[in-house]
């Protein structure tokens, strides 16, 4: 699941900031073109003019100057999203990136699940460009 293919990317820089009902679509690591090892988040918008376009939001989790604070801001998100979708949070317990790809790798393999529940998203500019509102 290297990458995310072009149209999709493209959709994305297409849709305006604003605030947005989206699902979970996909969530992954991958890497960045520095090398640094980032988790992918791919929201799917679900009504009004702009839905079936996607927004993705990736968060670089290694080789920072801090990696535990960009790794416990990823779970924030994990947990923000978890709760928006009626899902169980999870318990972080090392803060490692080992961990944090195993609980990215469980929330796809239950991403039917996330996928049923709706949540608003504000898309805005800034290094954290989504914010899960409930």
């Amino acid at each position: 699941y290297q990458g995310e293919p072009m149209e999709r990317h493209q959709q994305s820089k297409e849709v305006p900031h604003s605030v947005y009902n989206v699902v979970l679509n996909d969530i992954f690591p991958d890497e960045s073109k520095s090398g640094k090892q980032m988790m992918i988040f791919d929201f799917k918008i679900t009504y009004g003019e702009y839905a079936g376009r996607h927004i993705f939001m990736r968060q670089v989790y290694s080789g920072t100057k801090n990696d535990s604070y960009c790794i416990k801001g990823i779970e924030k998100i994990i947990n923000q999203i978890c709760k928006a979708s009626g899902a169980a949070e999870y318990n972080f317990r090392s803060h490692s990136a080992q961990e944090l790809e195993a609980v990215a790798d469980s929330v796809r393999s239950e991403i039917q699940q996330f996928e049923a529940h709706d949540m608003k998203i504000k898309f805005a500019e800034g290094y954290t460009p989504i914010t899960i509102i409930q």
